[in-house]
């Protein structure tokens, strides 16, 4: 079998490019898989060196600008059983351009060209129609989503959703027959650790960068109450600030400040895997009161960790977290509050989270989410066969 995959790989990674990157060195490792063609747009080609190094991979920076690199990625297309999608193909919102031809493959597609490879597309979630307000600097972000599920949304021969509750959004807004969606969940990206048995602090953390969805306003009403009941306790937000919400977000957390003086808050900004381990390390509760998730990896990661978990009841978070967390509406603060209150009071109820986190991010590994990936290619290649 002989696959392409797109996804961007940029320097920096987080999201998308980190899921793909993990399941790269997965796929390296089947035997059925004998070629992989790594296909990234505008040159960011930044992998981790165990996948440029393995035989079966090559890499192809493309800029669709270039008349060469549309030739190649034609030869792409025809040399490939798979290409799997791990981004929307339309365009770089910013740039106006497509995405390294990704609507060309597309095309392509549908129009049957010689030797077609079946198109298999990841689906992580659908913030654009849930909340149009996260999509600002005039991306227009919710128009691409709009433009692929009117021209392009019946060519791929499968769909892979996050979760059961991106597969239920898709079905809802793209209108995709549900038996065309395989769930497959994520995994960690750090290591499985034993239970905590000791906690000597009250430090509140939240790991996601501060957008609308995201909930951090609730959090801040939440905590002050947390603070007045526990003066030493404190919230800890790491993830950067979205650039339309600096100012409102500034705002809000002084008069938070000036409201409660010696209130404990901090603002790290974004930090490197291993500062952010030792945060779950030794974090007395981890919350998560985002309104909307694909799926959640930094509440798994948590969990893995030992670290406790407060979480929205709402989209895929209950999926993941099972019965090791404390569900919460995030719509209510006060809920939010007592919540957060209860785990740092009960020493017991922590260990006792701790030990079932550990056990819930146990049923989550890369190497599970790479096999039902294979096992989707192979049932698409099957279906070919058999038709034709």
């Amino acid at each position: 079998m002989k696959i392409a995959v797109f996804a961007p790989f940029p320097e920096r990674k987080s999201g998308i490019p980190r899921v793909a990157e993990e399941l790269l060195k997965k796929f390296c490792a089947f035997d059925e898989i004998t070629n992989i063609s790594i296909i990234t747009p505008h040159g960011e080609g930044f992998l981790d060196t165990t996948v440029i190094a393995n035989d079966k991979v090559s890499i192809h920076p493309l800029n669709m600008r270039k008349p060469a690199d549309l030739l190649k990625l034609i030869r792409l297309y025809k040399r490939n059983d798979i290409f799997l999608s791990f981004s929307i193909p339309w365009s770089t919102p910013s740039l106006r351009i497509p995405i390294g031809g990704l609507p060309f493959i597309f095309l392509l597609s549908k129009l049957d060209f010689s030797s077609s490879p079946k198109i298999i597309q990841v689906l992580h979630d659908f913030i654009p129609y849930v909340f149009p307000e996260d999509d600002t600097e005039r991306k227009g972000t919710r128009q691409i989503f709009e433009n692929y599920q009117k021209y392009l949304s019946k060519i791929p021969a499968r769909y892979i959703a996050d979760s059961q509750s991106t597969k239920n959004d898709a079905m809802k807004y793209w209108h995709i027959l549900k038996e065309d969606i395989d769930v497959v969940y994520l995994s960690s990206f750090v290591e499985v650790k034993s239970p905590r048995r000791h906690f000597s602090n009250k430090k509140v953390l939240v790991v996601s960068e501060v957008s609308p969805h995201k909930n951090h306003f609730r959090l801040l009403e939440a905590f002050e109450i947390v603070q007045k009941m526990h003066p030493d306790s404190e919230l800890i937000i790491v993830g950067n600030v979205r650039a339309h919400l600096r100012s409102r977000f500034d705002a809000f957390l002084g008069q938070v400040m000036n409201r409660n003086k010696g209130i404990k808050i901090s603002l790290r900004g974004y930090l490197a895997d291993e500062e952010i381990i030792s945060l779950y390390r030794g974090a007395a509760v981890f919350v998560y009161p985002s309104l909307y998730e694909g799926f959640g990896l930094p509440v798994l990661e948590a969990m893995a960790q030992g670290c406790p978990v407060v979480v929205s009841n709402v989209a895929s978070l209950p999926e993941v977290v099972g019965d090791a967390a404390v569900l919460i509406d995030p719509l209510n603060s006060q809920e939010l509050a007592q919540a957060i209150i209860n785990v740092l009071t009960d020493d017991e109820l922590k260990k006792e989270m701790s030990a079932r986190g550990v056990d819930r991010a146990k049923l989550f590994s890369w190497d599970i989410t790479a096999k039902k990936y294979v096992d989707v290619f192979n049932r698409v290649l099957t279906d070919q066969r058999t038709k034709t």
